[in-house]
Formats: structure tokens, C-alpha cells, sequence
């Protein structure tokens, strides 16, 4: 899963609108192949370290952005965004690691409504 993951991000499949996922079964289904788990990993570190700063394994799953988990190391570690910013760079600089973002969300609110609307006005779109 996580070569084939490479593979869709370093030839831009994903920008093309290929099914990852859809790959992902029919290869899977094959009796030669054995997949144990059916998760990319996006990026993966043994022993990361930020701003000098040891932070342990970092496992970056295909469903996050590299940047949204920076920051929460960032923020966890009371680091700099000068720190946050090298190893993003670090990082999205290899083909096979898709970065969509260069700004984390510090905050999402899925649900707004006509009184979130009222209150904040454009705020919220």
C-alpha cells in the first residue's frame, strides 16, 4: 500500500484523478498479493527531530497533511514556525510525499449555520 501510494503521488495520479483506493482493491484481491493493512503511510520517520528537538517516531497517515501534523508537534514541543517550516520543506520536497497545504488549520467548525452567519458574517465561508 505504501509503494503504491509512493508511486500515485510521484507521477501526480492523485492530481489526475485516478482512484487510488480502487487500484488499492483490485491489486489486493490478486491471490499472489498479501496486504496487511489498506492505509498508506504519507511519511514516515523513526526518529524525527525538530528545531534540535528529539520527537520520537512521526507517522504521517494518507488521510493527514504533513503540515496539520507539524504544527501539532510544533505546538506540543513549544517550537518555532522557523522549525515547523525546515522540516515541512524537509519533507514535501520528496516526490512520493504529497503535501496539499503550507498552512495548518489551528481550527475547523464543520457545522455553520444562519446564526453562525449572523454573528460572524463572511467570516465563516
Amino acid at each position: 500500500v505504501d509503494a503504491l501510494f509512493g508511486f500515485f503521488s510521484a507521477n501526480e495520479l492523485f492530481q489526475k484523478n485516478w482512484d487510488f483506493h480502487g487500484v488499492l482493491h483490485q491489486i489486493c484481491a490478486m491471490d499472489m498479493v498479501n496486504c496487511k493493512r489498506h492505509k498508506a503511510l504519507k511519511h514516515y520517520d523513526g526518529n524525527f527531530t525538530m528545531g534540535e528537538v528529539s520527537v520520537g517516531p512521526l507517522v504521517i497517515w494518507e488521510d493527514q497533511e504533513v503540515i496539520d501534523v507539524l504544527y501539532s508537534i510544533r505546538r506540543d514541543y513549544n517550537l518555532t514556525e522557523e522549525h515547523q517550516m525546515t522540516s515541512f520543506i524537509e519533507i514535501c520536497k520528496k516526490p512520493e510525499v504529497p503535501c496539499d497545504r503550507s498552512k495548518a488549520k489551528i481550527f475547523e467548525k464543520t457545522e455553520i449555520t444562519k446564526l453562525d452567519y449572523e454573528k460572524f458574517g463572511n467570516e465563516t465561508c
